[in-house]
């Protein structure tokens, strides 16, 4: 039966109350107020269980969504919140919340659409796992084999590329990843993106860095020095990144590489690589830079010391590490297969294009918190010397910085 078709027999919806008892009387103004608290989360969580047969919700026009999510919707509060006395205004509101919370992956979409969870991965055997800030957790929900099945292979079909060890998209505000053997066994990875203008001003609010951090952050960007961010996984790079875009100033040109549209700038020129070969990347590389921009920021993992090459002063970079010698490895690393120099040589190279390295961790109550950072110098004999101008240790920060008071 075909998912449109599902939708218009909602006689046979069962009804998700675990102990089949009444439910309590609420006005829909307190209901709103209370962002429709576990009333939305009932019915969030029906509509999910009612597609999860069939999910390929977005292979749908967001108008044939809002028409199902709407249709589900006045059944429901007729038939079940009939106490309830709601206005177009107010359905209308619940309905955009179903717009940003259902995304057709079945038990999957209640996880999703909580604001505390930043992924949410799945394996073959059903397995779920959401990450909450202090990283993957498994949850008691588990998908069936056929859920599993029919769910990969939709995605795998959107992806179109049959023979894949790897693939990638994007749809809406979800970033999903499939692994496929023999890297592993199947997985699916769904990585939710910021849609909210992440500044300074954010990060402030959110306690990420203080007063001090930000003055010192923001001479670095005025002065035009070239930083690294290191931190692992979904610890806060792109927020940072963000923050610095938003921070330079209007009069500036500023080149943004990304691999797709994630970031919320008004001021960059966006370029985006996914899906561009060596021979592309390089093309791009060499094109932007004869437009000779005042900033570059790449938010991509495509490693930063290639594209340093290709621009000056003003470069902001990214790169997926659990430490500073693992980031300073990296890029070294790479210097030394590709141009077969030595260590000492590559690490030379990475001190004369970058300024500084931010380490990053994740934090249980903010977006993340600077765990280090570290100015890089050669010595007289040309080995990299990094100073730690800050350091984040049991709750507090030490740093050695003009702007600290």
């Amino acid at each position: 039966m075909a998912l449109k078709d599902r939708f218009n027999n909602f006689e046979n919806i069962e009804d998700l109350s675990a102990d089949g008892t009444q439910k309590p009387s609420m006005s829909a103004t307190t209901l709103v107020e209370a962002d429709l608290g576990p009333v939305f989360d009932e019915l969030a969580l029906s509509l999910s269980q009612k597609v999860a047969s069939i999910p390929v919700w977005f292979e749908y026009s967001e108008a044939e969504q809002r028409k199902l999510i709407s249709d589900f919707l006045i059944y429901k509060l007729e038939n079940e919140y009939s106490d309830i006395s709601f206005s177009n205004e107010e359905k209308e509101h619940i309905i955009s919340l179903f717009m940003n919370s259902v995304h057709g992956f079945g038990e999957l979409d209640y996880f999703i659409s909580k604001d505390d969870v930043r992924a949410v991965c799945v394996n073959s055997d059903g397995s779920i796992f959401t990450d909450r800030n202090s990283g993957f957790v498994k949850e008691d929900a588990v998908l069936t084999d056929s859920q599993f099945e029919k769910l990969y292979s939709a995605i795998r079909r959107k992806i179109n590329k049959p023979d894949m060890l790897f693939g990638q998209i994007r749809l809406n505000k979800l970033v999903i990843t499939l692994f496929s053997p023999p890297v592993c066994h199947e997985k699916i990875l769904f990585e939710k993106l910021k849609t909210e203008k992440v500044d300074f001003k954010f990060l402030l609010a959110d306690e990420s860095i203080n007063s001090d951090i930000y003055k010192f952050i923001k001479k670095l960007i005025d002065e035009k020095k070239n930083i690294l961010i290191a931190a692992p996984a979904s610890a806060g790079k792109t927020a940072l990144i963000s923050a610095i875009s938003n921070e330079i100033n209007q009069d500036n040109r500023v080149a943004l590489f990304e691999n797709y549209p994630i970031i919320n700038s008004e001021i960059c020129d966006s370029y985006y690589i996914k899906g561009l070969g060596e021979n592309g990347l390089s093309d791009l590389f060499n094109a932007v830079s004869k437009l000779k921009y005042d900033y570059v920021i790449n938010d991509t993992e495509y490693m930063p010391v290639v594209l340093s090459e290709y621009f000056g002063n003003g470069y902001f970079a990214d790169v997926e590490a659990d430490s500073l010698t693992q980031a300073i490895t990296k890029l070294a690393g790479y210097k030394v297969y590709n141009e077969k120099c030595t260590e000492k040589q590559a690490k030379a190279y990475i001190a004369s294009r970058f300024n500084y390295i931010f380490l990053l961790q994740k934090s249980e109550n903010s977006l993340f918190k600077i765990a280090s950072v570290v100015e890089l110098s050669l010595n007289k004999s040309g080995s990299l010397i990094l100073t730690e101008n800050l350091k984040y240790e049991d709750g507090s920060y030490w740093y050695n910085f003009d702007d600290a008071e």
